[in-house]
């Protein structure tokens, strides 16, 4: 079983572990950083 995450869901197979390489802050200012980043089209 593949895990699925989309921003309604999070789906994991028994025994996985997920591993982020940043902070929760971090995620959460991401928009705001590609927004500040102009001529930049993949955020």
């Amino acid at each position: 079983m593949y895990a699925l995450i989309s921003p309604d869901r999070i789906e994991l197979p028994p025994g996985a572990v997920v591993r982020l390489p940043a902070s929760w802050f971090d995620y959460q200012t991401l928009p705001v950083k590609c927004l500040a980043r102009i001529g930049r089209t993949i955020c």
